[in-house]
């Protein structure tokens, strides 16, 4: 986890205005770890950033029992998050109540994880969450999520369009896919904390193969203008305090960066954004 407090002052930009950034990892000359720093003087306004979310098997099997909740798993980690002014993550997976991981339109079944909507043969990686994940999210001080990855389309584009809708109702902002009923908006999301407007950009490497007809996941690579463009269009206006790129990326299982993931990152950076 990594977290990050901002001092402001005056009109932040590319965090040279005072902001503490600390980072528990590292990732070559592009994320070295950051000193503590700070200037100006007013409130502090505190990011804590999660890695994946993302609930195989068993813990689907745990939180959808009668009396559980998702909010278990992380439950170590409640009283770092009640400490700051955010809490931001990935959310790998839909949140919908009605899909089959075939596609398939259906009855709502409840919480019963043996239902085709909560569960898939473990070969598919192919994952779809209880609807009362975001209001478990929302609970423990997550204000931001991002759905723009892999397994943005694992139950289609309705799966997308009940997730945005969901995590929106619950008061979480998601960043990286778009309703379909929405695409004439830009990808890029807003989000006041504390007293700064924060930015947020997503996007993806890929989409495990599923098809997108709609577009409503960003692609890192295919869309590469559009990505930069929604840094640059939040970067421009006056009242966004810092752009934040937040791409789902990387090669797994491996400790060697992508070029095209160092040279992507640059580019966000040359747009506008603030942090990669």
């Amino acid at each position: 986890m990594s977290i990050l407090h901002c001092r402001p002052s005056g009109t932040l930009r590319r965090l040279q205005l005072g902001c503490f950034i600390y980072f528990l990892t590292t990732i070559n000359a592009l994320a070295s770890e950051v000193r503590p720093q700070y200037c100006g003087s007013g409130t502090v306004s505190t990011i804590a950033f999660v890695g994946d979310l993302i609930f195989h098997s068993d813990l689907q099997r745990i939180a959808m029992a009668q009396g559980a909740t998702y909010g278990q798993f992380w439950s170590a980690a409640n009283s770092i998050f009640r400490s700051v002014d955010a809490v931001y993550g990935n959310l790998e997976g839909t949140i919908s109540s009605n899909v089959t991981y075939l596609g398939e339109r259906v009855a709502d079944p409840g919480r019963n994880f043996g239902s085709k909507v909560y569960s898939a043969p473990s070969e598919l990686l192919n994952f779809n969450y209880h609807p009362s994940l975001a209001r478990d999210l929302k609970r423990s001080g997550f204000r931001v999520v991002s759905t723009g990855n892999n397994h943005a389309l694992d139950r289609g584009t309705s799966g997308i369009d009940q997730t945005v809708d969901r995590l929106e109702s619950a008061g979480v902002v998601a960043v990286g896919t778009r309703h379909s009923q929405r695409r004439r908006h830009d990808w890029g999301r807003l989000t006041q904390v504390g007293d700064l407007n924060i930015g947020w950009v997503s996007c993806t490497f890929g989409t495990n193969g599923y098809p997108d007809p709609l577009d409503q996941v960003l692609d890192c690579y295919t869309e590469k203008p559009q990505t930069l463009a929604a840094i640059s269009g939040l970067a421009a206006r006056r009242d966004v305090d810092a752009v934040f790129f937040v791409p789902h990326w990387g090669i797994e299982n491996q400790l060697v960066i992508a070029r095209r993931q160092s040279s992507l990152a640059r580019e966000a950076i040359s747009a506008g954004a603030a942090i990669v």
